[in-house]
């Protein structure tokens, strides 16, 4: 009975061997995003350095994870040469602290977009950049920009559709047109005489 037993054990070891392996911790080492699909290089935690590993990432977003990240690789069948990453992550610099149901999109040096409860988004960066190769549109009942300076550049025209505007400030323009009449080219006539224009 006792040979039986250990025929057997001689039998599944390397098959318990491969199941043992297979999921590994590693420290991420460099990244290849030069390709369809990312490659990684990693040190696998029981030593060895293991390269050209592919990475496999969810449809619709992509990152480049800083070299000091942890991944978790799988060997496919238990082959060691069949490496895959599953996930990576720093969790030095994943955004803590999120409550049940919220999800973040965040970047290492800090900046993120996150979705909460409610209905809110926060966006929380240093400079936005929109890239609109057609239009920008905005639907809301309310729109507020708070800023010490607000620049429009329009190289062609600016309308406002509003049945009324209100400024609590100076207003400053090169020419005033209101309703076909220009405010530099009118004029009045005062004892037959027309009057010399606006005054500066």
């Amino acid at each position: 009975m006792a040979n039986e037993l250990n025929a057997i054990e001689r039998l599944l070891a390397p098959i318990k061997r491969r199941l043992r392996l297979s999921l590994r911790r590693a420290r991420l080492s460099s990244v290849d995003d030069s390709s369809p699909r990312q490659h990684l290089k990693v040190n696998v935690f029981s030593g060895e350095l293991a390269d050209n590993i592919e990475r496999f990432q969810n449809y619709g977003h992509t990152s480049v994870p800083p070299k000091v990240s942890e991944a978790i690789v799988a060997a496919l069948g238990g082959n060691l040469d069949q490496l895959i990453a599953l996930a990576v992550e720093d969790k030095d610099c994943r955004p803590a602290g999120l409550i049940e149901g919220d999800s973040c999109l965040y970047h290492l040096e800090g900046h993120n977009f996150k979705l909460t409860k409610d209905g809110v988004g926060i966006l929380s960066l240093k400079r936005l950049i929109i890239d609109a190769e057609q239009s920008v549109v905005i639907n809301t009942p309310s729109f507020t920009v708070n800023a010490s300076t607000v620049h429009l550049n329009a190289s062609g025209e600016l309308t406002s559709n509003t049945p009324k505007a209100t400024f609590t400030g100076e207003v400053f323009a090169q020419e005033f047109d209101a309703d076909g009449i220009k405010y530099t080219a009118h004029f009045h006539r005062v004892n037959g005489s027309p009057t010399t224009g606006p005054q500066s």
